[in-house]
Order: structure tokens, then C-alpha cells, then sequence
């Protein structure tokens, strides 16, 4: 179990912006995490996603610096990838959900990036995206 005081310094710790490249809100879309939580699958929304790591709601706590196995989905386009993340910090949601934010082992491509939001309702964000590269 996690320590308190320690999960407390360490959201502390982590409340600067760390992303390098634009995050993209996935909330209420079809674009899905399914997390595996010691040995069980949790299936969330994605809050949000960038090249470099995601921001997920979970009905478990995790300690930060935790590493974490992902799929990542959106099953209208299907589109699936495998990522590892880095729990850098793992905050209070709201009762029984903590929110994760995730820096990947291995960052997203572009092309992953715009194939995972294609089907996911925010075509603006892949347009954007296309006519920038």
C-alpha cells in the first residue's frame, strides 16, 4: 500500500508541465485504455493523449514511477497499440478513481497518433495534425 505522505509529495512534486508535444482530450470519445492492474484488465476513457504519455481515470491506485502494460484503442477505426507507461503522477479524482498520467516507454508516432484519433469524433484534431506534417 501506498504511504500517504508519500503519494502526497509526489503529486506535489509533479504538478509542473512535463509533455513536450500537445495533448489531445479524448473524454467522450471512442478512444480507450485498457489498463492491467495486478493481473486484472481495467477498461477506461483515455482523458487525454499525447505523443508522449496519456492521462487515465482508474478505480485502483498505483504508485508513481509504477511501470504499467496499455492497449491502447479505439475500436471503430480498429486501431489498437501496445505501449508501457510510467506512472509520473497519480492523483484523487473523485471517490474510489485516481487520476494517472503516463509518460510512454516508447512515444507514439505521429501516424499512431492520428490512426488512434481518426474514428474517435475529432477529426479537427487529425486534420490539424495532417496539415502540419
Amino acid at each position: 500500500m501506498i504511504n500517504p505522505p508519500v503519494l502526497r509529495q509526489a503529486m506535489a512534486d509533479s504538478n509542473t508541465e512535463r509533455r513536450l508535444s500537445t495533448r489531445h482530450a479524448c473524454a467522450g470519445t471512442s478512444v480507450k485504455a485498457v489498463v492491467l492492474l495486478g493481473g486484472e484488465t481495467c477498461t477506461t476513457v483515455i482523458q487525454n493523449v499525447s505523443l508522449g504519455g496519456i492521462s487515465v481515470l482508474l478505480d485502483a491506485i498505483v504508485a508513481p514511477e509504477e511501470w504499467l502494460n496499455v492497449e491502447l484503442r479505439n475500436s471503430p477505426g480498429g486501431v489498437w497499440f501496445y505501449k508501457q507507461i510510467r506512472a509520473v503522477h497519480v492523483s484523487p479524482a473523485r471517490p474510489g478513481q485516481w487520476l494517472l498520467g503516463g509518460e510512454f516507454d516508447q512515444g507514439l508516432s505521429l501516424d499512431e497518433l492520428r490512426r488512434l484519433l481518426t474514428h474517435s469524433g475529432k477529426a479537427s484534431v487529425v486534420d490539424r495534425l495532417t496539415k502540419r506534417h
